[in-house]
């Protein structure tokens, strides 16, 4: 038997019955352990950085071995990757709900949109930037495209509801308000003005308020 946080392709015997269930049952376990080696490098990344989280800190966060995160990941670049992949697409399943919603709720979605980047950014500031940049200070791709997909729904569904024409104007300020969510608390130039959630949801509903003032008015 393996030791503990070993992963061995042959350490899961076959249950009665044929070699099917063992098979089950290995790919489960297989799963498992690739996914707390995820998990375990997305808390790493916030807590210490993508530098500090070296490949030796994270096996023994998620109980692996080394060994096991060259297995299913190749390197430390490609798990990094990986795991800010997961943390994003459960971003944009959230975000993407929101928009979804109905009825629908110009001001409630703003808020729940607002609030949601708004603590994220506040909670997870390591992992929200390492999402938005990569090492080098550039956008990441698919988090590019991603937000540039946010805006473009929010601003279809505020022109639909406002009867206003979905142009360049309205997906600008849509951009400003996403914008406006995550820009203080990454860089913090009054570190004090947002501490505490009453102080984050005060500005939550001043820059969703500014946004719809924007649509509803004429002309």
């Amino acid at each position: 038997m393996a030791n503990e946080g070993t992963i061995e392709r042959g350490d899961v015997a076959p249950a009665e019955g044929g070699r099917a269930e063992g098979g089950r049952a290995e790919g489960a376990r297989a799963e498992g352990a690739r996914d707390r080696i995820l998990s375990a490098a997305i808390d790493l990344i916030e807590r210490e950085g993508t530098d500090k989280a070296t490949t030796r800190v994270i096996a023994a966060a998620a109980g692996v071995n080394v060994a096991a995160i060259n297995y299913y990941f190749r390197s430390k670049d490609a798990l990094v990757e990986a795991a800010l992949a997961v943390s994003w697409s459960n971003a944009m399943e959230d975000l993407e709900g929101f928009l979804r919603r109905e009825p629908w709720d110009p001001r409630g979605t703003l808020l729940s949109i607002a609030g949601f980047l708004i603590e994220g950014a506040t909670v997870y500031p390591r992992l929200t930037r390492a999402n938005l940049f990569n090492s080098g200070g550039h956008p990441i791709g698919p988090v590019a495209k991603g937000l540039a997909t946010v805006v473009e729904s929010l601003a279809g569904r505020l022109c639909d509801h406002f009867a206003r024409p979905l142009d360049e104007a309205a997906r600008d300020r849509v951009h400003a308000f996403l914008s406006a969510t995550v820009f203080p608390i990454l860089v913090p130039f009054s570190p004090d003005r947002l501490a505490g959630t009453e102080a984050r949801a005060r500005y939550a509903s001043a820059i969703a308020d500014d946004l719809l003032a924007y649509f509803m008015r004429k002309g």
